[in-house]
């Protein structure tokens, strides 16, 4: 059989030329598809440049300190560019625009962000800056397509965005999303769970995925350990041993947050997290996501406006791929004359319209709702007003032909309908 020599002097096969010639060629190939799967577009994710392993050995040889992100500082987004008109920004989200763009140290910051999907000239999002800071628990509110979705596919790396800039933890979307992937964590509307893996199973597997150079337990005593305190906090104690596929929803439920909360991310997504929950499991898990929020931040999307009010400081409402209103509970009622909502029921139609003329001449900046009933008028009236006289038809219900008055504060709710109603009229 022939041989070929070597510079060593050993002789190699024909069998053994195949095999050496096989292992280099997949070698290669394997590069070759790493390197085009990286650069080549995607219909979700990100792309790198074609250029990116040289870059990748210069930052290498060129690291001497850690730094992280030299790439913002340089960034200048002029104000300029942005059509304030067209964009329809108030009072709150012109604040909320200057924060995002001076303040450097908060978990995540959006400027000027938009995306336009390829198949639609509609955009998604138009010039959004929204600011999450240590212990913020966001509220994202809006109808339907309001560009929620989007948002949260963007900021967690899913979808690129059309063009302004994202930054979490100080690290910019699109140039370091290694670094970005280790400060997010998310918690979706439906359970992604393996059916046949036990609960425990579960976060052992993900405790030990997550690792990384800001989250690492060194052996496995320390991960059981972990893995049992999350347990205890979800109250998942005695249903450690049961494989996913024979719990209830419910407890499905609590194990994708306790999943979501793993590691030391700082940044938490969470879609109707509560939704499925009874009420005192939602109460546990208001509890839970109010005792870790110190130096997290957490995005939450829910159609429980209930649950925005109770959980979220601070309340974001995007419609229409723009942002409406950002702000807490208390500053949105105030900038839209929300304060105390008064709910009149009366015994027939002539009383209603005697009310309507009586609640408009002591209350001029009162706003009457939509009925929901012919008998029953609602009014929002400002938190400044003084209230006496709804009190006084209270105390003279039945000369005024009033069955009952119910005065109860402006909820989410109202704010919501309040900040989109244009919208939804068009």
């Amino acid at each position: 059989m022939n041989q070929i020599i070597n510079l060593s002097g050993k002789g190699y096969s024909q069998i053994d030329q195949v095999i050496l010639a096989l292992i280099i060629q997949s070698l290669i190939y394997f590069l070759f598809g790493y390197y085009l799967f990286n650069v080549l577009p995607k219909k979700n994710g990100f792309s790198f440049s074609p250029f990116y392993p040289f870059k990748f050995l210069k930052k290498l040889l060129k690291s001497t300190s850690k730094k992280k992100n030299s790439i913002e500082d340089k960034n200048n987004y002029n104000d300029e560019t942005i059509d304030m008109e067209r964009i329809g920004e108030n009072e709150s989200c012109r604040l909320e625009r200057e924060k995002a763009k001076n303040n450097s140290n908060s978990i995540f910051r959006t400027i000027n962000l938009g995306k336009v999907y390829s198949n639609n000239s509609n955009e998604a999002l138009s010039d959004v800056n929204i600011v999450g800071e240590k212990g913020d628990i966001i509220g994202l509110l809006g109808p339907n397509g309001a560009g929620k979705s989007t948002f949260i596919n963007i900021l967690s790396g899913l979808v690129k965005p059309t063009n302004g800039g994202v930054y979490i933890n100080g690290y910019e979307i699109g140039n370091q999303m290694g670094k970005v992937y280790q400060n997010i964590s998310y918690c979706g509307q439906f359970d992604i769970l393996y059916k046949d893996l036990t609960i425990f199973y579960h976060l052992n597997f993900y405790t030990i995925l997550k690792q990384n150079s800001t989250f690492f337990l060194k052996d496995n005593k320390e991960i059981q350990e972990y893995c049992q305190s999350l347990l205890k906090r979800m109250n998942l104690e005695e249903h450690k041993d049961k494989k996913v596929g024979q719990c209830s929803g419910g407890i499905q439920r609590k194990l994708s947050i306790c999943l979501s909360l793993i590691g030391n991310s700082k940044l938490i997504f969470m879609d109707e997290p509560t939704n499925g929950l009874d009420q005192s499991n939602r109460e546990m898990v208001y509890e839970t996501i109010q005792s870790i929020k110190q130096d997290r931040t957490f995005v939450l999307t829910t159609h429980n406006m209930k649950e925005a009010q109770i959980l979220c400081n601070k309340i974001a409402i995007l419609s229409k791929g723009k942002l409406k209103a950002v702000g807490t509970t208390n500053q949105l009622k105030n900038s839209y004359g929300l304060g105390y909502q008064v709910d009149v029921y009366f015994k027939n139609l002539k009383d209603g319209n005697t009310l309507d003329n009586l609640i408009g001449y002591n209350f001029p900046t009162a706003v009457k709702k939509k009925p929901i009933s012919q008998f029953l008028h609602s009014y929002s009236i400002p938190n400044d007003i003084n209230l006496d006289y709804i009190f006084y038809l209270h105390n003279n219900k039945n000369e005024n032909g009033i069955l009952d008055i119910k005065i109860s504060q402006s909820t989410c709710e109202d704010i919501l309908l309040k900040v989109v109603e244009n919208d939804l009229q068009m």
